[in-house]
């Protein structure tokens, strides 16, 4: 992946999945940028397939805004055919229609901690630490159920 927290959020995705049993199909995983055209690109793919999926996880908001745009250009509704959930929840995320749900980042505090390490007296010790800042789930309307299985 071109950004060094898509690996991260793709790790942390696939833990949330192995927390309830459900095993990422690796064929459904593209890598990618932060901007929408090439999400929208690599969901016209996925999302014209036989089996596609019902639900998609996108590694920044960006790149969901691609999903969707591929998702409208496919006829696909959201939520009711397609789940989107984004990352980094930024303003005009809440703006989308239907409005994305996200994971927030905690950016004040990871600015004040940023900044405390680089005014540190300690600064060659305090740059050595890994700091954690855990997102939260910010849900609006862009999930729901899945749909039901058709045969």
């Amino acid at each position: 992946m071109s950004t060094t927290c898509y690996p991260a959020r793709l790790a942390g995705f696939r833990a949330a999945l192995a927390q309830h049993d459900i095993v990422l199909n690796d064929t459904q995983v593209r890598e990618g940028d932060y901007w929408s055209e090439n999400a929208r690109l690599h969901a016209l793919d996925l999302l014209q397939q036989k089996n596609r999926p019902t639900a998609v996880f996108a590694c920044s908001d960006t790149q969901a805004f691609g999903i969707y745009d591929a998702a409208h250009q496919l006829g696909l509704s959201i939520p009711e055919d397609l789940s989107v959930t984004g990352f980094d929840d930024i303003n005009s995320a809440r703006h989308l229609g239907p409005p994305l749900t996200t994971m927030r980042q905690p950016l004040a505090e990871m600015t004040r901690a940023t900044l405390a390490t680089l005014l540190s007296k300690h600064q060659s010790e305090d740059a050595q630490r890994t700091l954690l800042f855990p997102p939260t789930l910010v849900v609006r309307e862009s999930t729901g159920p899945a749909p039901e299985i058709r045969e």
